[in-house]
């Protein structure tokens, strides 16, 4: 194996356009820890993302609009894992945490404009669906490569709606 990693030239990633340098025969890295870093918070904006509108989908089931989502509180969000996770990935981004913050808010922490909530809700649900069919799709190629894993898969379960 190491007289083939010798001879082939450094490949690259087809989302990023650093090299993969190989350290040994078992272990790549990309370029630098900065950009794994910047990737690192990429998917904590997303997952932030995808469990804002998990808490919107729990208030509209309880009676808001999507029109009004824009004056919802964290206060406003019943306990629930919905909650829990949406909490949990504002400490992530280091968004504020009171039970005065606005809940629908753009990466910044900006509160979403009223006029702006449908579309943005309707990216959010995208964000969302994707994260969860990636993961969905992650778990099973972990379960093939590694079967006995199958018993600590845990798929998301659905929100009621």
């Amino acid at each position: 194996m190491n007289h083939l990693l010798s001879q082939t030239p450094a490949r690259t990633s087809e989302t990023n356009s650093l090299p993969l340098v190989s350290k040994s025969d078992d272990e790549f890295t990309l370029g630098s820890i900065k950009d794994l870093d910047e990737l690192r918070r990429t998917f904590q904006r997303k997952a932030h993302m995808a469990a804002m509108e998990r808490a919107c989908r729990r208030l509209i089931a309880g009676g808001w609009t999507v029109e009004s989502l824009p004056q919802a509180r964290l206060a406003d969000v019943p306990d629930s894992a919905e909650r829990a996770s949406l909490l949990r990935r504002r400490s992530d981004i280091g968004l504020p945490l009171d039970p005065d913050s606005p809940v629908f808010v753009d990466d910044s922490g900006s509160p979403v404009p009223s006029e702006d909530a449908a579309m943005r809700l309707r990216f959010a649900r995208t964000v969302r669906v994707s994260i969860d069919g990636n993961a969905h799709f992650c778990r099973g190629l972990l379960t093939t490569r590694y079967p006995e894993s199958a018993a600590a898969q845990r798929p998301r379960q659905e929100d009621p709606r």
